[in-house]
């Protein structure tokens, strides 16, 4: 905001805050759902502190399905966003990201666990390729695990399963409780991003939305930015959790 003409000003904010909200809405998402709050990352105004150099902005409100909230700075937007619901009591599923034969070990295959959990000692089941097998060990982060949840980024240990007869791709899942199984066809929505109009808006970062969402397995980007203008840090088009910054001039 330290950057727009005259410097904070109110009427760059509210019509970039239209902008952004006739997106959201294209989209799929409630602008009622998502706080714009106006900071200035370079001068720390509005961040942790509500700002004296904008005293037009009067706070943001989200209504959302968990309920109301409210608050007027960035910290406190931030704060507002709830924990995902880890979905648990779901069929387990693990895409394979890769496997690896490591010395002394044996197959490891590594994936994010998207639905129910995974401990050691059970059997599991891969498909498309009809292979079952028993977890000797789970580890994340190089840390051992007795069970892993939802969200996890875990390898683990299985025996009676060569590398080459794995790959990239697979799901996993428990062979005695809904295993999972090839489909004969299925219905996939895609959305080409070559195909949406993306709007950028060249200056400073001069507000925040953040946007509560639900659990998705859909893909995902993710990411953080700090840097001149501001901070951003969450995850876009279907993950837990939304929050990003736009650049105005």
């Amino acid at each position: 905001m330290d950057l727009t003409e005259p410097p904070y000003s109110q009427r760059r904010f509210e019509e970039v805050v239209r902008g952004v909200s006739l997106y959201l809405r294209r989209i799929g998402y409630s602008p009622a759902a998502v706080p714009c709050v106006p900071v200035s990352g370079w001068a720390g105004e509005n961040v942790t502190l509500p700002s004296p150099k904008m005293p037009w902005f009067k706070g943001w409100k989200v209504k959302r399905k968990e309920g109301f909230g409210k608050g007027q700075t960035l910290l406190e937007a931030l704060d507002s966003l709830l924990p995902p619901v880890r979905p648990s009591n779901k069929p387990l599923r693990v895409p394979l990201q890769d496997v690896y034969k490591i010395g002394g070990i044996g197959t490891v295959p590594v994936g994010k666990i998207e639905t129910g959990i995974l401990k050691p000692g059970m059997n599991i089941s891969f498909a498309p390729a009809n292979l079952s097998a028993e977890v000797r060990t789970i580890e994340m982060h190089h840390e051992p695990l007795q069970v892993a949840f939802p969200g996890y980024n875990v390898g683990f240990n299985i025996k009676n399963i060569a590398v080459k007869n794995l790959r990239r791709g697979h799901v996993a899942g428990n062979s005695r409780s809904d295993p999972p199984v090839a489909a004969a066809h299925f219905t996939a929505q895609v959305q080409s991003l070559a195909s949406m109009r993306l709007t950028w808006f060249i200056g400073c970062w001069p507000f925040m939305c953040a946007q509560q969402g639900g659990h998705s397995s859909r893909g995902v980007t993710s990411g953080s930015t700090t840097g001149r203008f501001g901070i951003g840090v969450g995850r876009s088009l279907g993950g837990v959790s939304h929050t990003g910054l736009c650049r105005i001039q």
